[in-house]
């Protein structure tokens, strides 16, 4: 594992998006001895790619964006990588204000840990990240919601019903603990 590398995964499925994403990526600054390597990839189940991706990487830190997404704040990484060292238990990074107030959107989500992506449950875009949150406080980590460095272009996200049922069955009562 390269604690100075940082992988930034994309899951493209417009490449007009992905280039604008790609542009906004070149213009941060990257800490000094840290090196960050983009990987869009193409693909029906996202969070296979994911964790395929996941897997192939040696990177300690490990980015998922959303291909609508573009980075706001060309010094974020230096604010993310000071919330990871605060606390070895804080597994997650995540944003929440394009989506919910509880459960971190799946706009932008960074890992200093890598734990199998539930895409046995969800191949489609919703509910993954989510499940992966809830999968990171299974294994004892904290999810940390992060500061206000990227913006998004909302597209209308109708939840699939099964998905979200899938979501709730495996997961509402980890929601109810109040740990």
């Amino acid at each position: 594992m390269d604690k100075r590398k940082i992988e930034v995964i994309i899951h493209v499925t417009d490449e007009n998006f992905a280039v604008r994403l790609i542009k906004s990526l070149k213009k941060i600054i990257v800490p000094k001895n840290f090196s960050v390597e983009v990987q869009p990839l193409t693909g029906y189940e996202k969070f296979f790619i994911y964790e395929t991706a996941m897997i192939a990487s040696n990177a300690k830190y490990k980015i998922y964006l959303n291909e609508r997404a573009i980075i706001t704040d060309e010094y974020f990484l230096f604010e993310l990588l000071k919330i990871f060292d605060s606390d070895e238990k804080i597994g997650v990074i995540g944003t929440k204000k394009f989506y919910s107030e509880h459960i971190i959107d799946g706009i932008f989500f960074a890992t200093q840990y890598d734990l199998p992506w539930r895409h046995d449950l969800f191949s489609d875009n919703y509910f993954g990240v989510q499940a992966q949150c809830m999968e990171f406080k299974r294994a004892g980590y904290k999810i940390f919601i992060g500061g206000d460095w990227i913006s998004f272009d909302k597209e209308n996200f109708l939840f699939d019903e099964a998905s979200k049922q899938k979501f709730l069955e495996e997961y509402s009562a980890d929601l109810l603990r109040s740990d």
